[in-house]
């Protein structure tokens, strides 16, 4: 019996300062340590398949509950990932496939020696014909349930334009987008209310990131009804809570609060509404506290790096 062929890698490369390049930066200075531990583990699965992840709803609950992620967390960076370019937006878009340009070389890089490398023509970023390999072999991906498999190139070339219209047609349906009733959502309304304040950092543009965010804000269970009557009415009250707070304006400290870690998570607005940032609430030795267990923080993470 022939032995099954492999295709992920033992292990792959990375670099010690890897927190430092700016892409994964960002991802680690708005998600913290939980963000760049998702990003390690995602690189993790991929390189144990080979040089890609087929990515959806059902990918993603099961990747948040084996790690003990919010979902809505895993969300967040993976879309960051994809705006920052340490995954392919047009793979993406196109075929829900996590992988890029340097995942795929290194992973060729990696395999040289195999006696059979296969990679699909759709999901390639790297010109295969450039790696003196003789064992490399490039196939089509067929999705057809009904064919012999994800690389059964004959079964796709016997069956040519049929299997890609229904590929085309899948696909259509897939990513096709839910109808937006922007006209119900207050955007606007919210964002005019957040700009009528004089202490908080203007909003220039609604991106369609925050657009989902105020989406998700809206439907969270309502605080207190009989206080604020409506979840607009709530988010609207933290806003001109937020505007009064010296720590949050950035009065008392170099950090000021901006609408996108405003409608990050929903215990920011409660902890708004509940008082935890009036003035008063931070003292010195909260600060101090804060200080030291970041440093701490600092510290682990170096020595886990090395």
């Amino acid at each position: 019996m022939a032995r099954p062929q492999k295709i992920g890698l033992d292990y792959f490369p990375l670099d010690v300062d890897m927190d430092q390049d700016d892409k994964v930066y960002l991802i680690k200075a708005e998600h913290g340590y939980e963000g760049f531990g998702i990003v390690v583990k995602l690189f993790m699965e991929i390189y144990k398949r080979g040089y890609f992840i087929e990515w959806n709803d059902k990918k993603a609950k099961i990747f948040a509950h084996k790690h003990a992620i919010e979902l809505e967390t895993l969300r967040n960076v993976i879309d960051l990932c994809v705006d920052e370019k340490l995954f392919d937006k047009s793979i993406y878009a196109t075929h829900s496939v996590l992988t890029s340009k340097g995942i795929q070389e290194r992973y060729l890089e990696a395999t040289s020696r195999r006696g059979k490398v296969t990679v699909h023509k759709q999901y390639m970023l790297v010109d295969v014909n450039v790696y003196n390999n003789d064992s490399l072999v490039v196939v089509n991906v067929n999705k057809n349930p009904n064919s012999g498999g994800l690389n059964d190139a004959e079964s796709a070339q016997r069956k040519g334009k049929e299997i890609k219209k229904e590929e085309i047609k899948e696909e259509k349906k897939e990513k096709e987008p839910l109808p937006d009733k922007s006209d119900a959502i207050p955007y606007e309304e919210i964002r005019d209310h957040w700009n009528s304040q004089p202490n908080l950092q203007p909003i220039k543009q609604l991106t369609k990131k925050r657009k989902d965010k105020i989406k998700t804000r809206l439907n969270d269970p309502q605080i207190d009804k009989e206080q604020y009557g409506s979840r607009l009415e709530e988010i609207k009250a933290a806003i001109t809570k937020s505007n009064s707070s010296d720590f949050l304006t950035g009065k008392s400290t170099d950090w000021a609060m901006d609408f996108s870690w405003f409608i990050a998570k929903e215990d920011n607005i409660l902890s708004i509404l509940e008082g935890k940032y009036h003035n008063g609430k931070k003292s010195s030795t909260d600060s101090q506290e804060e200080r030291e267990t970041k440093e701490a923080l600092d510290k682990a993470f170096e020595q886990f790096e090395v």
